[in-house]
Formats: C-alpha cells, structure tokens, sequence
C-alpha cells in the first residue's frame, strides 16, 4: 500500500516537472532567437503553448512547474528576484485562470467541435493573454524595468508572443496527447 501511494505521488509530480523544464528551456530559445535584447520582444513566446497545454489535461497540478520554470527563465533573463517572482506569480495565475474557466466553459481538449475551437480563440485572445500582459507589463513599470513610454509596446508584445505561443502550439500539443490513445501507445 506504501508503495503505491508513493508512486502516485511521484508520477502526479512528472507533468510539472516537465512543464517547468520545457517553459526554462523553451523559453531561453524563444529570447534566443529575438531581433533586439529588449526585456519583451515581440517573437512567438512557445512555454505559454506548453503551459496551457499541461495545465487543460494535467489540471492545477502543474502550475508550480509553471511557476517554477518562469521563475528561473525570468532569473536568467536578469531580472531581480521579487519582480522575478511576481512574474511568475502573474502566469501561474493565468493558468489556474485558464484551467478554471475552461472547465467552467465544458471545454474539451480534443477539439473536436468547432465550439471548442472558437472558446480556445476567444479565451486566449480576449481574456487570459490581456490579464497576462497587464500583470507582467505592471509588474515591469512598477519595478522601473520599463519606462511609461515603452508601456504600450511592451504590453503588445507580451500579449502577441504568449498569444501565438498558445495558438500555434497548445492546439498541436492536445491534438497529439489524443492521438496517442487513439493508437495505443
């Protein structure tokens, strides 16, 4: 009995891991392969696609992955630690948000019905990549990261690069987690 409750633990704790992983490592190429070193650029942002993703099929769960792996990426970007923090704080409240109202909404991840698809849009585009970048373009001017002046750009940005980042790849990363119970791997 020990055992598996041991093992239950450890294989809840593989997603986040996971995701904090692929958003770090994702989210390093994404600022790699930026035109300018401006703190947020206007570039396809691919951990929010991946964060998303985890957190409609693996639940809450996962935000502390998110949380983690935004975290260490906003470190290494040089960010000061509390700003660091709030930032990741910011998109772990963005996916709880996602996960709460899509299961409010009867979302289902396979996308099957083209009701799905447009509550996928419409969510992402309207509601959580607005919160998304007010959250980290307030935390970035209360923390003198930017100025006023830049407040308009940077908030595009980040709404434009985590919006593609969800569109582009949450839908491929759903659609090949239901693929692979369809061919029985």
């Amino acid at each position: 009995m020990k055992k598996n409750v041991s093992s239950q633990r450890y294989s809840s704790l593989i997603p986040a891991a996971v995701v904090a992983l692929l958003y770090f490592l994702t989210g390093k190429l994404s600022f790699y392969y930026t035109i300018d070193s401006m703190i947020v650029t206007i570039s396809v942002f691919f951990p929010e696609g991946f964060a998303l993703a985890f957190v409609l099929l693996f639940g809450p769960r996962v935000v502390w992955g998110i949380f983690a792996g935004q975290f260490f990426l906003a470190l290494a970007q040089d960010f000061s630690f509390i700003p660091a923090m709030l930032i990741a704080a910011g998109n772990s409240l963005e996916a709880l948000l996602a996960y709460y109202l899509f299961r409010k909404l009867k979302f289902d991840t396979r996308l099957q019905h083209i009701r799905d698809v447009y509550l996928f849009i419409g969510v992402v585009v309207f509601i959580l990549q607005p919160f998304s970048a007010l959250m980290g373009t307030t935390v970035l001017l209360l923390y003198k990261v930017i100025s006023l002046h830049e407040i308009s750009t940077i908030f595009f940005s980040w709404w434009f690069g985590n919006l593609m980042g969800q569109l582009l790849l949450t839908p491929l990363l759903l659609y090949l987690y239901h693929l692979r119970y369809q061919i029985h791997l």
